[in-house]
């Protein structure tokens, strides 16, 4: 008896599984106002999608112009400090060459108060007071 049963269990399994679905039997219909619908949903999307895309061209040229500022921004700043930079060169320089200058100085009339007349500067008048 078991084996009976487990026989027909078989035959109605594969009776079933080989008989057409009913959705399968039928081709996918739709109505005119769900195809409407889906329309009017696809330009919905696409009026969207293109408004992103206004969106983002405008962004991207904002962006673009920020970056430029920033840059002609940067090229100042790197004038600017050349500009320092050589002023604080020119600066330095100038106090080297008078401090050179002060101890030349210093050296001479060490040298002429040691008897050296040779280093002595010319001597100035005095000026009446």
């Amino acid at each position: 008896m078991t084996i009976r049963i487990y026989a027909f269990s078989t035959m109605t399994m594969a009776a079933l599984l080989c008989t057409p679905l009913a959705a399968q039997e039928q081709p996918d219909q739709t109505s005119e106002a769900e195809a409407e619908e889906r329309r009017e949903a696809n330009e919905t999307q696409a009026e969207l999608a293109r408004e992103q895309l206004e969106e983002n061209a405008v962004a991207e040229a904002e962006y673009e112009e920020e970056i430029e500022e920033q840059s002609e921004e940067l090229l100042d700043r790197a004038s600017a400090l050349r500009k320092y930079d050589e002023a604080v060169a020119a600066y330095e320089k100038a106090r080297e060459e008078h401090a050179a200058a002060v101890a030349k100085w210093q050296a001479d009339v060490a040298a002429c108060e040691a008897g050296d007349h040779s280093r002595c500067g010319e001597p100035v008048a005095a000026t009446p007071q």
